[in-house]
């Protein structure tokens, strides 16, 4: 399997209701599609979030919102998750680490998407 077959597509949303002068809330919208020709099980993933004060957060961890989910040839999975930063703007990126159906490990990296207040310049 290429990682290439694995589209990973993001979109962040500003949550106004859960943000404040001093944090801003961002939900995060991931469609993860296997364009390949074998399963393959989600089993980490890592982010790299950074506000535009330049502070970097990394986050690790087993699976997505819980799930460790497999995804079949042509299929989807598609999650919504949320992070807080101290500005109106940051960044994020990060990767994914998978099993193949054959056992091959592989890791999905995720461009770099802008979490933004709408109508703010970056």
């Amino acid at each position: 399997m290429q990682i290439s077959d694995v589209l990973i597509e993001t979109e962040g949303e500003f949550i106004p209701r859960f943000s404040d002068s001093e944090k801003y809330v961002f939900a995060y919208h991931v469609n993860i599609t296997n364009n390949g020709d074998q399963n393959i099980q989600i089993l980490s993933r890592f982010w790299e979030i950074t506000d535009a004060n330049e502070k970097v957060i990394h986050v690790k961890g087993e699976g997505l919102v819980g799930k460790k989910p497999t995804i079949i040839p042509g299929e989807s999975f598609e999650y919504t998750s949320s992070v807080a930063i101290a500005t109106e703007i940051g960044f994020m990126s990060g990767s994914y680490h998978g099993i193949t159906q054959d056992g091959e490990l592989l890791s999905f990296p995720i461009d770099l998407f802008t979490l933004q207040i709408p109508n703010k310049v970056n």
